[in-house]
């Protein structure tokens, strides 16, 4: 949900680091992605400070925390973090709301967020995942800044660089049950503590500064892809342009659980975050009633909707911070553990929330789903983890025996209440809603096997023969998940499970000074000096661009956009982004009681 401007006077990539800019859509299929709440996932000492459950605070995670824990991540498998936004946020605490620890206020896009180290700490990161193979994405916010409220007394000055409100869209709340797109897209979200103002993306004053901002960004840190959020609060005429600039592998979020809103604009981005499957996951393996036929509905419609678009590259997930974490919704293990290796076997890209694989818990509030991973320590003995690293292996070995695996789509073989089984290629998943404390269940499933062919259920380590017609035996115990992958294939299967590289990069790696080419505006400048200050660029000479429309320009000050970790000395603004939870696209069988309490309360996230 946010990103950052850094000075035009400094771009280019990174000297020494093992990576290529514009990672395309078809390199990241390949990819699993491991998301991280910054202020909450690591410290980088034996500190752990306090961060009580639902703490709405700054706890203390930091750029040097994440690194710290790249061991952890890349063990699991992981070759891909989705980073928090990085731009510098609002300070102060505000109601219930409480701090930006999220990073999703952003109110000013020139200035890196202090809160979690310096600009040489980011590098380091990024060139310490770069050496290890594992990508970065991103949280790009081009949306909207945030501002205090209460609406009554808003204030544009304290905003970078957009402060005056000549590149907003005038003031009304969202209603996000409206059917009218230009009042989804022109309206505000937020609440009279913490505003998010909706930039006017129509302007090209607007529009040109911020595809400058993301080319910018993308070459000054050497961005694999990134995450634009609230896609569906956006015009879309913006996105051709924009992610031209980025150059690089674009996800949407489009907050719908509607497979025809939330495909709407497919066409206009590489991929989107699919609200859709997720629902449908969690109704499947939380047995609300409909269960696995209405998985497999709400897939099949998801499918059309998205119709000629590639399938392969959306982003799929269960858990993310803003939804209740799932042992919230069930807190049955083996129901979780099936939900997580659907997730990572389907197809598409998957995203696993950070402190899935410890088995966090969460709560009814926002707060409450976005804990401090250092409470529970980092366990790479847990269950969950142990699973994940166990299923991410298996999707490697299946992309390594057919290249076509990724872009080939699943089958469902066989959906009832209670079970389903799905085939990707040679990858079985036989899965059910049992809990844990359930008898044992036999079932014959018609697989896509040739009869004679032995294979291995890898999750329990065990073998089997598939019978004529392909039929295999299989026998469903405490209501776990099973994965069958022919044994042939498995004999170098232990090459495949993640192994830390532990590359550690002691020192930020700054790249020369160069003035980029013009996006869409024209620039003048003057030199500045050869190479960037680690901790901030305060010593940049002052550089004018100015942007033209009609009859306005609007002169951008690259002394300020310089991003810098050092203290601002002007009043910070501050600003929210509380929006409540959007509708769910139901069928009417399964409005039960637990699913009104979840989805047709006003919910909010941050």
């Amino acid at each position: 949900m946010g990103l950052l401007q850094f000075s035009l006077l400094a771009l280019s990539v990174f000297s020494g680091v093992q990576q290529g800019l514009a990672k395309s859509a078809e390199e990241w299929r390949d990819r699993v992605i491991y998301q991280v709440l910054t202020d909450r996932f690591a410290v980088n000492d034996t500190s752990n400070p306090e961060c009580q459950k639902g703490s709405s605070k700054y706890c203390g995670g930091t750029w040097k925390g994440i690194q710290s824990k790249l061991d952890y991540i890349q063990e699991m498998g992981f070759n891909a973090i989705w980073l928090s936004p990085i731009d510098k946020n609002v300070e102060g605490t505000y109601g219930e709301d409480g701090e930006s620890y999220h990073g999703y206020w952003n109110s000013d896009f020139t200035r890196l967020n202090e809160h979690w180290g310096s600009e040489d700490d980011l590098i380091d990161l990024i060139n310490d995942m770069h050496n290890r193979d594992m990508w970065v994405m991103f949280d790009a916010l081009a949306n909207s800044m945030a501002i205090p409220g209460p609406p009554d007394n808003i204030t544009y000055s304290n905003l970078h660089p957009f402060n005056s409100s000549e590149y907003f869209h005038p003031f009304c709340w969202i209603d996000y049950a409206s059917t009218n797109n230009t009042e989804i897209q022109d309206c505000w979200a937020g609440d009279d503590e913490i505003i998010l103002a909706d930039l006017n993306l129509e302007s090209k004053q607007v529009s040109n500064y911020l595809n400058e901002h993301i080319h910018d960004v993308v070459r000054r840190y050497g961005i694999d892809g990134i995450r634009v959020d609230a896609i569906k609060q956006m015009n879309p005429n913006f996105f051709p342009d924009y992610l031209n600039s980025a150059g690089v592998f674009s996800v949407g979020e489009m907050f719908s659980y509607n497979p025809d809103i939330a495909c709407s604009v497919r066409n206009q981005i590489d991929s989107i975050t699919t609200y859709p499957i997720r629902q449908g996951i969690e109704f499947a393996f939380n047995n609300t009633g409909a269960a696995f036929q209405y998985l497999q509905q709400i897939d099949m419609q998801f499918q059309q909707a998205c119709s000629g678009q590639d399938m392969s590259i959306v982003a799929n997930f269960l858990e993310n911070h803003d939804l209740p974490r799932y042992p919230y919704i069930t807190d049955d293990e083996s129901q979780n553990k099936g939900a997580i290796v659907f997730l990572l076997l389907h197809t598409g890209i998957p995203i696993i929330y950070y402190g899935q694989e410890q088995h966090l818990t969460g709560g009814a509030g926002t707060s409450d789903n976005r804990e401090a991973l250092w409470n529970y320590g980092y366990n790479n003995s847990s269950p969950i983890y142990q699973l994940i690293r166990t299923v991410i292996a298996l999707r490697k070995q299946a992309m390594h025996d057919n290249k076509n695996w990724t872009t080939t789509n699943h089958q469902y073989l066989n959906n009832e209440l209670r079970y389903s089984f799905v085939q990707k290629g040679d990858v079985l998943g036989v899965y059910s809603n049992f809990e844990s404390n359930s008898d044992k269940v036999a079932y014959d499933v018609g697989s896509n096997f040739e009869e004679g062919t032995v294979v291995r259920e890898v999750l329990s380590n065990t073998t089997a023969t598939v019978g004529s017609s392909g039929t295999l035996q299989v026998t469903i115990t405490t209501g776990m998940p099973q994965v069958y992958y022919p044994e042939a294939s498995l004999t170098s299967f232990g090459k495949f499970l993640g192994t830390p590289t532990s590359i550690y990069s002691s020192s930020a790696s700054y790249p020369t000074s160069s003035l980029s080419e013009s996006l869409s505006s024209t620039a003048s400048s003057t030199s500045s000096s050869s190479s960037a200050s680690p901790t901030t660029f305060a010593s940049v000479t002052t550089h004018h661009r100015t942007y033209t429309s009609g009859s306005s320009t609007f002169t951008v000050d690259t002394k300020s956009t310089a991003y810098s970790t050092g203290k601002h000395s002007s009043r910070e603004s501050k600003g929210s982004s509380m929006k409540p939870l959007l509708s769910a696209f139901y069928p009417e069988c399964i409005l039960n009681s637990q699913l009104s309490r979840l989805y047709l309360e006003n919910i909010t996230y941050n």
